[in-house]
C-alpha cells in the first residue's frame, strides 16, 4: 500500500533495541547499495535517502537533488551512486549528483529448461531460464530466482529452494514470462511402481479410490456420518457415496456402472468414474489383470490379482 516501515537492531554496550519506523507511506520502490544503505523512491517521482541517528534512536529522511521523475531504482553505493529507470521508460546512471544515459540491452529470447521433464512422482525438478539480449549476450538465473507460473499445482509445487516437486500424475506446464516473451515446458509427470487393488466384478472394473485419486494429485476426505467421500483434483471436485451408483462431479450429478465396493479392507469405485471427471482413458489388460490410466500423455498402472492357474 506504500508504507515504507526501516526495522533495525541496534546494539549499545551489550544491550540490544530494536527500532521500528514509518518512515513515508506513498513509497513507489526500494534499494539498497553495497555499503547497505537505503534509498527509495516516492509515488511523485523523488528519490530519498534514510539514516540512522543513533542519538535520538530515528531515522532521518532526506531528498536527493538533481533527479526526478523515477519510477525504479537499482542500488549501486546507495545515495552516491544508483540506476534509476525514469517514467519515460529511459534509464539514467546517478554518480555524485550527476546524471548518465545508460542503454540497457533488451531482452531478445527467454529459454525454458528443465533437469526433467518427465520426473515420477515425489521427485523434484530443477528449472533453469537463459536471457537473451540484444547486445548477443547471454544470462542464466539461478533457480530460487525464477518465478514460474503452474497452469496445474496440484501435480507440481514450488519449493523455498528453486526446485519444484511432483505431487500427481499428469501433464503440467511450467511458464516463464519476461519483457514480453514468453516460454513453456510440457511436464509429464508418472508413478515410480504401479498401484495395487485393481478388481474386475460383472463386468465392472473397480480401482482403489484414495490411492488412485491421491496419485493424481488430489485430496480425500471420508465424511463417516454420511458415508461420503470428499475428493479435489485440482478445481474438479467430486463427492462418491458408499453403496450408490451416483457421483457428484462438480455439483453434478453422474452415473457410475457400479456401486463402490470393499476389497481388502480398501473402498474400491467404478473406474469409468475416471474418465466422467478427468478425461482419462482406460484400458483393462486380462492377461495381466491390470488396468493403464491415461492422462493426456501420461498414465500409471493399477494391478489387481493374477489370475489362478487352473488344472
Amino acid at each position: 500500500d506504500g508504507r515504507l516501515v526501516l526495522f533495525s537492531t541496534l546494539r549499545v554496550n551489550g544491550s540490544t533495541t530494536y527500532l521500528s519506523q514509518n518512515l513515508i507511506s506513498d513509497g513507489a520502490d526500494i534499494s539498497f547499495g553495497k555499503e547497505q544503505k537505503l534509498i527509495f523512491v516516492k509515488k511523485d517521482g523523488t528519490v530519498w535517502n534514510a539514516r540512522l541517528d543513533v542519538f535520538s534512536q530515528t531515522f532521518e529522511t532526506s531528498p536527493l537533488n538533481g533527479i526526478s521523475g523515477v519510477q525504479e531504482i537499482v542500488g549501486i553505493e546507495g545515495s552516491k551512486s544508483f540506476f534509476a529507470r525514469l517514467s519515460d521508460g529511459t534509464w539514467t546512471e546517478y554518480d555524485h549528483g550527476q546524471l548518465y544515459d545508460v542503454t540497457v540491452p533488451s531482452i531478445t529470447a527467454v529459454t525454458l529448461k528443465v533437469s526433467n521433464s518427465k520426473p515420477k512422482v515425489g521427485s523434484s525438478i530443477t528449472p533453469t531460464v537463459e536471457f537473451q539480449y540484444g547486445s548477443g549476450e547471454k544470462h542464466k538465473l539461478p533457480a530460487n530466482m525464477i518465478a514460474l507460473s503452474i497452469d496445474k499445482p496440484h501435480l507440481i509445487k514450488a519449493t523455498d529452494k528453486g526446485t519444484y516437486k511432483i505431487m500427481g500424475v499428469g501433464e503440467a506446464t511450467l511458464t516463464v514470462e519476461v519483457a514480453g516473451k514468453k516460454q513453456s515446458v510440457k511436464i509429464v509427470s508418472g508413478l515410480g511402481k504401479p498401484l495395487e487393488n485393481a478388481k474386475q466384478e460383472k463386468g465392472i472394473t473397480y480401482l482403489p479410490l484414495k490411492p488412485v485419486f491421491q496419485a493424481m494429485g488430489g485430496s480425500v476426505q471420508y465424511q463417516a456420518s454420511s458415508k461420503t467421500f470428499d475428493i479435489t483434483v485440482g478445481e474438479t471436485k467430486l463427492s462418491v457415496k458408499a453403496g450408490s451408483k451416483q457421483a457428484k462431479i462438480n455439483g453434478k450429478t453422474v452415473n457410475m456402472k457400479g456401486a463402490p465396493i470393499q476389497h481388502k479392507g480398501e473402498t474400491l469405485v467404478s473406474a469409468d468414474l475416471l474418465t466422467s471427471a478427468l478425461g482419462a482413458k482406460l484400458k483393462w489388460d486380462a492377461s495381466k489383470q491390470q488396468m493403464t490410466v491415461t492422462l493426456g500423455a501420461a498414465q500409471f498402472i493399477v494391478k489387481g490379482e493374477p489370475k489362478k492357474a487352473t488344472s
